[in-house]
C-alpha cells in the first residue's frame, strides 16, 4: 500500500495544532505542515481555499490524509485513515 500524503495546516500558537504535529512526529509518519499565521496573505487564501475543497471551514488544525480531511485534533480518525492502531 502506499503511503499516503499528509498536510497539516495548523497556526503556530494552536496547543491543539501542536498535539497533531507531534501525534504525527511521534509515529515516524512524514507530512507537510503549512503554519497558516505565518505564511503571506496569498498562502492564506490558497490554503483557505484548499480546506474549503476538502469540506473544512476555517479551524486548526486542518489535517490531509490522503484525500481524506479531518477538522481538529482527533488521533482516532488519523489512525483509522492511516490503517494503524491508537
Amino acid at each position: 500500500m502506499a503511503e499516503k500524503k499528509i498536510t497539516v495546516y495548523a497556526l503556530s500558537t494552536c496547543p491543539w495544532c501542536r498535539k497533531a504535529k507531534q501525534f504525527f512526529k511521534d509515529r515516524n509518519i512524514a507530512f507537510d505542515v503549512l503554519d497558516f499565521d505565518m505564511c503571506d496573505k496569498q498562502k492564506q487564501q490558497e490554503a483557505l481555499a484548499v480546506m474549503k475543497q476538502h469540506g473544512g471551514g476555517d479551524s486548526f488544525p486542518f489535517v490531509i490524509i490522503g484525500s481524506d480531511a479531518v477538522e481538529g485534533f482527533d488521533p482516532e480518525r488519523y489512525c483509522q485513515l492511516l490503517g494503524i492502531k491508537p
